[in-house]
Formats: structure tokens, sequence, C-alpha cells
């Protein structure tokens, strides 16, 4: 079965009269402006920008790009999201003609002052970097040139020079490599790159000065420097050449100030691909000339398939800014019950196992119930220009099993996927601020789902009832847990809620039968009544909020949470001052309670329906709750200290003993 196949990082130019600030602006173009769709190669070996800590290609913040369009000069065109994104929107202070076409267009990453174009070459020049900064898992930043070229508006940057990785092993600190040829080849500085079939020539160095033609590349390690040890650590250079030299020299400079030098041989019969070629040391320093171990290609990270899973169904398509890909369980078409897209359908076919619904420009919004009640919707690949999707865009759809969200997403509605029943597999978008109410909604098929770092609030009863939900990984900038959000997951078991947490909302884990644990960082201060309701496998409450044997969870001196599995007995702490509402309620194993006199207030239905045979009621406690006791079967005795002042309704109703 073929994989599904996405583009690995689409950049959106757009052009203006003015900096504009708005995605919506840049996606949908008034008629002065024109826009430009780039992918990175997709052939072969993954091309690398910057590199993410999985080996997946990622821009970096105010990356910039040269475009060269109508024979005009070197344009800067510049990346207006943040580092780690696949794709992104750049643009352009320019302004354009009406009616102005783009043609003859030429780009080349990254964009430089000195990068010019020669059209009676058809070549683009470029400097690759004598000295280079070294990276984790990555090459220096802006070191490695990219070309496309044609006409229209959809381009695919290439790779045009040896990127070489060295996996290096030693016992010191390393502060700088250098890399030398032996024939005294050019490594570095200027270039010539033909922008129409992507080879890389040397220019005639009598032409160029030194540092135009540098004959080595140093790659520094920072202020920090590089510890080596055992294991073998990764260092990329980026190379003035179009196959790898026969031979070169690698010296390393340690932190003490000693040096180690190796040699690098190229085998014979070792076949050089242009993209990376792998080369392992075993040590740097000694006599050893280090075997070259990666004869292949070495693709670092394996597939960059940047949308998720198989999307449709093993059928090999492209995600695109104009196209909906779907499949259904009966093999015919679906038809949107609203035609709010930012665009118009053209066309809408099913062939060859994949539908394809066609627009006459870039798709940036899914409506109000688009698709929702669809039932035969089985998969769905959506734009990547997309930028909002609409309340119950995909509300039972109930074949629905898988959905990949572009990272141009930034604005969700309510319910998009509620009762999506055969929903197991989600990709959602890194740029969206919120999970919105009712997103998930009796989702039970789902089982595992990943926040991404840009949500910053999960709102009410976002996973409600998704009785398979088990593994829960939470962005790092969540700051808020709404009502309900968790209401009877339960295959929860053990939950680490983001440091960065303030609040929780009532009933936020309801019926989590399987809960064990909760961990909560220092800045939580709001939780919600019935937040641990039903947890009756729950055993500790891993926070500076909780008490000493981990069973109580105290906000502002309020009791707020009780952690009950295989405990009968339970002393509230001196410093409780009330007793919070549902806090101990249906904890039926819980025969007796200590409630210290510090205690002013006991919250309603605090200890409805438990097992407790006793209570004491001390002279602090100026309120009793509606219903606080009620219900308590097997109460036999109540002692209320004078000072009572106010005992609600039914506050021991149903005490039959």
């Amino acid at each position: 079965m073929k994989k599904l196949l996405f583009v690995v990082a689409t950049l959106l130019f757009a052009t203006s009269c003015e900096l504009i600030g708005r995605i919506e602006d840049w996606l949908s173009p008034s008629p002065a402006e024109q826009e430009l769709y780039i992918s990175l190669e997709q052939e072969g070996e993954p091309s690398r920008v910057q590199l993410d800590n999985v080996g997946k290609t990622v821009w970096t913040a105010e990356d910039k790009v040269s475009v060269f369009y109508n024979n005009s000069g070197n344009s800067c065109w510049c990346y207006a999201g943040e580092t780690g994104e696949s794709s992104g929107v750049f643009y352009n202070q320019l302004y354009v003609e009406d009616g102005e076409t783009f043609k003859d267009i030429v780009l080349l990453y990254p964009y430089a002052e000195s990068n010019s174009l020669s059209v009676a070459d058809q070549c683009v020049y470029a400097t690759i970097p004598a000295l280079q900064h070294y990276e984790k898992d990555s090459y220096s930043i802006g070191a490695n040139p990219m070309v496309a070229s044609g006409d229209g508006d959809s381009f695919e940057l290439k790779n045009v020079c040896v990127r070489l990785k060295l996996n290096v092993t030693g016992e010191k600190k390393v502060v700088k490599m250098t890399l030398t040829g032996d024939k005294g080849e050019q490594m570095a500085g200027r270039v010539a790159i033909n922008y129409r079939d992507y080879t890389l020539s040397l220019i005639d160095e009598g032409s160029l000065s030194e540092e135009e033609c540098a004959k080595q590349v140093t790659l520094d390690m920072g202020d920090e420097g590089v510890q080596l040890s055992k294991t073998p650590t990764a260092f990329y250079f980026v190379l003035a050449q179009s196959e790898l030299p026969s031979a070169m020299t690698l010296v390393a400079t340690y932190d003490d100030g000693t040096t180690g030098t190796t040699k690098i041989q190229k085998l014979s019969g070792m076949e050089i691909k242009r993209p990376v070629i792998g080369v392992v040391i075993p040590g740097v320093g000694g006599d050893d000339n280090g075997d070259n171990g990666d004869n292949g290609d070495d693709n670092q990270g394996g597939d960059d398939n940047q949308g998720g899973d198989d999307n449709t169904g093993g059928v090999e398509v492209t995600a695109d800014s104009k196209t909906i890909y779907y499949t259904t369980t009966d093999g015919n078409i679906i038809e949107p019950k609203y035609y709010n897209f930012g665009a118009n359908i053209i066309s809408n076919t099913y062939e060859n196992g994949i539908g394809k619904i066609s627009f006459d420009g870039h798709v940036t919004t899914i409506s109000k119930n688009a698709f929702s009640g669809i039932k035969t919707l089985e998969t769905i690949t959506l734009p990547i220009a997309l930028t909002s999707i609409g309340d119950n865009a995909f509300a039972s759809c109930d074949a629905l099993t898988t959905v990949s969200m572009p990272n141009s997403v930034t604005e969700l509605g309510y319910g998009i996927f509620d009762s999506c029943i055969s929903l197991t597999n989600v990709s959602l978008g890194n740029r969206i601020p919120a999970i919105t109410r009712s997103m998930f909604y009796d989702c039970f098929k789902l089982t595992k789902i990943v926040i991404p770092d840009s949500v910053e609030k999960i709102d009410d009863f976002a996973f409600c009832e998704c009785y398979r939900l088990a593994d829960v990984k939470f962005g790092s900038n969540v700051e808020s847990i709404g009502s309900w959000v968790f209401d009877q997951n339960i295959r929860l078991e053990n939950i680490t809620l983001p440091h960065k947490l303030v609040s929780l909302g009532d009933g936020v884990f309801v019926g989590c039968k399987a809960l064990q644990s909760v961990t909560m960082g220092e800045y939580v201060n709001s939780v919600g009544i019935r937040a641990f309701h039903g947890c009756e496998k729950l055993k500790e409450f891993n926070t500076h909020l909780a008490t000493a044997d981990k069973r109580g969870l105290i906000i502002d001196g309020e009791l707020k949470g009780f952690a009950p599995a295989d405990i009968t007995e339970f002393a509230i702490p001196d410093n409780v001052t009330a007793i919070g509402a549902y806090v101990f309620y249906e904890c039926k194993q819980l025969t007796g309670v200590t409630i210290p006199s510090s205690v002013g207030t006991i919250g309603d239905l605090a200890f409805c329906m438990t097992g407790l045979k006793s209570v004491f009621v001390p002279h602090s406690v100026a309120t009793i709750g509606s219903s606080a006791f009620a219900n308590c079967n097997s109460l036999t005795s109540v002692t209320l200290a004078n000072g009572v002042a106010t005992i609600c309704e039914k506050a021991f109703y149903s005490c039959s003993k």
C-alpha cells in the first residue's frame, strides 16, 4: 500500500502595496496582488532548511528568500511565521501594476544581498559561507542553497550542493571543526547554480577573492562547545561542491587548545548522491582514517510526511490549496451542505478510489455544518491554505476515521467533530489557539490526542464521553481546561497537566473511573466543583497544593478534591477552612472523617452518599450546605457543637439510621 504524501513545506508568497499583518489578507488577494506557492524538494532525501529534533524540515523565524521575476533584480521575501513550522507565509513589500503577471521566476534560498541572476547564463549566483554554525541535528541555518524556477504559481525548491554529515566520537569538548580538501578544492564561497537543470559549478578562481573562493569550511560550536562521547555526535557541513572531494582533512579544536586530525577518504566505487553523504569517524585525533560508514542515502528521520497518517485509504495524493480530497465508504461523491469555502466549487469527482472537490481559488474556510451528518465520509485531506473551520463542520460523520489539519488553520468553531463515532486518528495544526467547545464530544473510538503548543485553552466538553481516550499529550502553553472536558474518559489512568495551567473547570474529570494520579504545576489557582467526582481509583495528587498524604487538594484553604481509592478514614488537615461542594460525593468506602476546628463551612453535597457512620461537626462550622450529608445510609450519629448557625435544606436528608 502506498503511503499518502503531503507537501513537506509549502510557502505561500504574496505581494502587496503595503505590509499586511493578517493571514486572511495574504490568502485573499486584491487584483493588484500576486501569489507564489513553493514546496521543498520531495524526491529522494528530504530537503533541509533547518531540521527539528526528529529530522523534519522546518522553517526558521525571519527566513528570507531571493525572488527574481520579470527580469527584475534581487527581491527579498520574508517568512511571517515562527521557527518550527513546516509550512508558512512569505510576503514582500512590492508595488505590482494592475494586470501584471509573474514570468521567468527564479527563487534562491537563502536570501543575501550578494545573490544575483544572469539570464544569459541561466544561472543564479550564491555564496556558501566558509564559517558555519553548529546546530544540533541540523545544518547551519541559511547555509544550504536551494533553487526553483519557472512560470505560474507553483514551485519546488531543490538542493544543489553536497551536504556532509559526520558522526564523530571522542572524549573531549570540541569548539570548532575545520574541513579542507586535500587537493586544495574550493570548499565554500561563490558558486553558480543553473536554475534550469539545478547543476552547480565553480567560478573561475582568478575572478574571486580569497573570501569568495574559500579552501576550507569551519563549523563553529559556539561559546559552550560540544562534548564528544562514545556515542556518535552528528555534525553537518554544506560544501561548495557538486560531489564529495576524493579526500579531505578534518581538524577538531578542543576547549583546552589542543587539536585532533583525521582523514576522510572516499572509498572506491562509493555512490555519491547529491543530498547527504554520511561519514562515520570513530575518533577525531590519532591516525584513524575514518572509514565511510554510510554508502547510501542518509535519510535523517525517515519519511517527512508532514500530514499525519494515510488519509486517503492508500491513494497517493499531495495536499494543495485548491482541492479537498476525501474517501467514502461506498465509493460515491459527497455533497457539502454549505458552500462558503472562500472559493467556488468547479468540480466534484470520485475516481480511482479518491474523491476530489476542486475550486477556482484558494480554500480558506470550511463553513458551519459544511459536511455535518454525511454518514459515508471516511477520510478527508484539508487544503493547505485553510484558515478557519466553522461550527459542527464534520459533526455526526459516523464513518469519519482520519483527519489531518493543516498548519494554516488559526480559527475553529465549536463541535467540529462532535459525535464522529469512528474517529481514531487526528493530526491538529500547530497554530490553533484552542480546543473548542464539544470539539471531540462523543468520539468514543479516539484513543490518543496530541495538543499542539499553540493551544492556550481547552473549552467545555471538548473530550466529553471519549470513552477510549487513554493518552493525552498537552501542549506546553495550555492555561485553562474548561468544565466536563474529560467527563467519562474511563480509560485515562494517569494525567500530567501542563505546567502553565491556571484553572480546571467543573466536573473536568468526572467519571474517570480508571484515573489513579493527577500531576499539576505551580500556577493552578482554581478548581471547579465535582472536578474529580467518580474517580474511584484515584490515589494521589502530585502538586504543592496536595495534603501531606497526597489524598486531598487544597486551593486557598478550601478542600477541592479527594483521592478515595482504598481509604476508609480521612483526617482533614488543620489548614483547611472550607470543605468544597461535592468533595466526598459518593465516596461509599469512606466510613469516618475528622473535621478540624479550622473549618468554617461545609459545602453543598460535600458528604452526600458516603459510607459515614458518625460525624462530629466542630463549633467553628457556621454553615452546613444543602444536602451536605444527604443519603448517608450508614450514618447513625451526628454531633453538632455549639456555634453552627445555618443548616441548609436537606442537609441530613434520608439518613435512615
